[in-house]
């Protein structure tokens, strides 16, 4: 059959079928990154409040460096990261000096900042689609200071 002889219709059909092959897999692959990406700024909120819970816990005067890290476990295992393999760390942020004892007066002084770090240090663990044409955080990390209260 001739091209002249084609109805018009079925040239169209043909049209939007090659559209539609060019365009469903860019949309698919916006679509899964959209998905990976909202997914990632959920875990970063989820650390961000594990170290926030963590640094309201350690700037108490009854403070022991235990309980910090009982509170991050108790927020990390809610959201689903306490199999994470994250890590925490505390620094006194006015001084840039880093802490083993959130109790001890000389390592955090009454009025100096708490600094609580809570970082996943593989996202590959804790992504939702981890596809490669993607690109992603290799670590993620929530960061929290808050100054050490004392008796008034």
């Amino acid at each position: 059959m001739a091209a002249s002889m084609i109805k018009p219709r079925a040239r169209l059909r043909g049209l939007a079928i090659v559209e539609a092959a060019l365009v469903v897999p860019l949309l698919f692959l916006i679509l899964i990154g959209s998905i990976q990406y909202g997914w990632c700024f959920l875990k970063v909120q989820q650390l961000e409040q594990a170290a926030r819970q963590g640094a309201r816990t350690g700037v108490l005067q009854t403070a022991t460096t235990t309980n910090v890290n009982n509170k991050i476990a108790t927020v990390m295992n809610s959201a689903g990261l306490g199999s994470s393999g994250y890590t925490v760390a505390f620094r006194n942020a006015t001084a840039g000096t880093t802490i083993t004892d959130v109790a001890d007066p000389a390592q955090l002084p009454v009025g100096d900042l708490l600094e609580v770090t809570v970082t996943v240090p593989d996202y590959s663990v804790i992504g939702v689609i981890n596809a490669p044409l993607i690109p992603m955080p290799t670590s993620v990390e929530g960061q929290t200071a808050m100054m050490k209260e004392g008796p008034l």
